[in-house]
């Protein structure tokens, strides 16, 4: 009993004194999933070994613009994001909360915003095409989404050019 309280207090479910379960609060859970959005942005762009500026600057756009946020708000989500996954064991906790919230619409659309990171420095290093392949089987979705949304971003990156 203890144990489950720990871990509720943790993943942000609060506990009255006598030990019942209540359940999250909109806010707090609807944080839990930015911060999990984010890690996943987050550990992508440093996947190889480098944190490139443009990857920082890619995923402070796409934070910002993905959930609505101030400057300081998008600062304030990427630190604790960083913190969460500096204190994670593996990226399946993010994906996990993510595939029990978000539609496959918005599970593409996630992909799409890793695939903006991994192009935000023009290259595709093997691992970090190994790295999205692996998120896009955790977030439970098909090859073909996959590709199409990789195909989505490089037409939308030459687009711009």
């Amino acid at each position: 009993m203890i144990i489950n309280n720990i871990k509720d207090i943790l993943f942000g479910k609060a506990v009255d004194q006598a030990g019942k379960k209540e359940t999250e609060s909109g806010a707090a859970h609807e944080k839990r999933l930015k911060i999990a959005a984010c890690a996943l942005l987050l550990e992508i762009a440093a996947f190889d070994g480098h944190f490139h500026d443009e990857e920082k600057k890619v995923i402070n756009r796409l934070v910002k613009s993905k959930f609505g946020l101030t400057h300081k708000e998008t600062k304030e989500l990427i630190d604790l994001s960083h913190k969460e996954l500096k204190n994670s064991i593996d990226l399946w906790q993010f994906t996990k909360l993510i595939n029990l919230n978000y539609t496959k619409k918005e599970r593409v659309h996630l992909i799409e915003m890793l695939w903006e990171v991994v192009y935000a420095d023009e290259h595709l290093h093997g691992h970090e095409d190994f790295l999205v392949h692996k998120l896009a089987k955790l977030l439970k979705l098909q090859h073909k989404d996959l590709i199409g949304a990789k195909i989505r971003v490089k037409l939308n990156n030459q687009a711009k050019d």
